[in-house]
């Protein structure tokens, strides 16, 4: 695989709500895709940082604590008649989790795709200045590790 541009790629929702977590549990559901977006932003595990301090040496040791996957910020061109941007707002009012498929412009047969299962957390508008395009944005709170299901 070589770099790609982030043109052509794409985020789903699921159509309900979800309790996913194999390849094969993702893909028999059904997705809704997010219209408009302008950037997906970035996704992936952080772990916070336990330390430990020994009086004998003075050395800070450092310890993976607990694990973060992430909240994923969309930033959207709004679009009230994108059945996407829809769902997300369907998703926001629920404190279930839904599922969500990112798929990257890559691959000759199928692109290298990411599931994962979160909650949405927020859809706010921003209608800005004279010159601005209305927008919105949407945080994913990331509740699982994302499988990759890589391009072929």
């Amino acid at each position: 695989m070589v770099v790609a541009v982030a043109a052509l790629n794409k985020l789903s929702v699921s159509d309900d709500v979800s309790t996913s977590a194999t390849k094969t549990e993702f893909e028999a559901e059904t997705f809704i895709k997010v219209g408009e977006i302008e950037n997906i932003g970035e996704f992936g595990s952080e772990f916070s940082a336990v330390t430990f301090t020994s009086l004998d040496d003075r050395l800070v040791r450092k310890f993976k604590g607990t694990e973060d996957p992430g909240t994923l910020a969309l930033a959207l061109g709004l679009d009230p008649d994108d059945t996407g941007q829809a769902q997300l707002q369907t998703a926001l009012a629920s404190d279930a989790e839904f599922s969500f498929k990112i798929e990257l412009n890559d691959g000759e047969t199928t692109p290298t795709t990411y599931y994962f299962r979160g909650r949405v957390m927020s859809f706010k508008q921003t209608v800005g200045g004279a010159a601005d395009v209305v927008k919105a944005s949407c945080s994913i709170g990331i509740n699982t590790r994302p499988l990759m299901v890589a391009a072929t």
